[in-house]
């Protein structure tokens, strides 16, 4: 937070940190403007945030794409998540 006007409960600025990630690169998918860089990011975040990224794009993807892309992307995140 940069505007010293702008006052937010640290408990709850914490809480969104944790899912901010996640609900830009779900609703930048649902918008259809994911770019390479947004997948070169999620290279630097903790293997569980990639996980949650993921996890984000493949439900977007779905609202987006229909149930055949959900059925395309499951055994991804199956094999994916073999790797944890």
């Amino acid at each position: 937070m940069t505007d010293p006007k702008i006052k937010v409960v640290q408990g709850l600025f914490l809480v969104f940190q944790s899912v901010a990630d996640e609900i830009k690169i779900f609703f930048k998918t649902l918008a259809g403007q994911l770019k390479p860089r947004d997948f070169q990011q999620l290279n630097q975040l903790s293997p569980e945030r990639q996980l949650a990224c993921v996890t984000a794009i493949a439900n977007a993807g779905t609202i987006r794409l229909g149930i055949d892309f959900e059925q395309q992307v499951k055994p991804l995140i199956k094999e994916a998540l073999s790797d944890f």
